[in-house]
């Protein structure tokens, strides 16, 4: 059965400041301060790397999620490694991992 999830993301190259309302962690091989939205309930997860920020929010619940994120960043990476400039990157549309 194929499923959707609709993601918001954003990325940058500067060092983010996490705060008391986040919460260090690991997921997988990254390095990952996690937090949720009091509003929307969602859940917010910043992988930090050497050259960027990686943020994505989900919908809160599911371990899957916590996976399709981790393999988000995965091909992030990927794409980050092979882009010259920002204007080359682009975020994958299409995301294959299982829940």
């Amino acid at each position: 059965m194929l499923r959707t999830l609709t993601a918001r993301v954003w990325f940058t190259h500067e060092p983010l400041y996490f705060g008391a309302r986040w919460t260090r962690g690991a997921l997988g091989r990254y390095t990952v301060y996690s937090s949720t939205d009091q509003v929307t309930s969602s859940v917010i997860l910043a992988f930090t790397s050497d050259r960027y920020e990686l943020l994505v929010e989900l919908p809160s619940g599911t371990t899957a999620f916590h996976r399709f994120a981790m393999a988000l960043a995965d091909r992030f990476a990927l794409f980050f490694s092979e882009s010259a400039t920002d204007a080359d990157i682009s975020f994958p549309a299409f995301v294959d991992y299982a829940p």
